[in-house]
């Protein structure tokens, strides 16, 4: 029987070089080849696992940037730390007294 999804799938370095090619990481790139040749020149893995690294930093910082200044979240945040504070209130006060 085939495999249709295992043959399918290209190689791990030609499926950087497309992702390489359709993000255009040659603009993100300090090796001067690359943007010469306005295509990667260079370590495809590293600089799609560069990229990647970089898109997850910027993202996480978008979302903190985002919750950081909107009212829903921070009224969810102040919800919230009113409900740890009478947590640990209610666990001080159950809290056994020394014999």
């Amino acid at each position: 029987m085939i495999d249709f999804d295992k043959e399918a799938e290209p190689p791990a370095e030609q499926r950087f070089r497309i992702w390489a090619r359709r993000l255009q990481l040659w603009r993100f790139c300090a090796n001067g080849a690359c943007a010469r040749a306005r295509s990667c020149r260079g370590n495809l893995r590293r600089c799609c696992l560069r990229f990647a690294d970089w898109s997850e930093a910027v993202r996480d910082e978008a979302r903190r940037e985002r919750y950081a200044n909107d009212p829903v979240h921070k009224a969810m945040r102040d919800e919230l730390a009113v409900m740890l504070e009478r947590l640990a209130r209610s666990m001080t006060s159950e809290a056994p007294q020394g014999s």
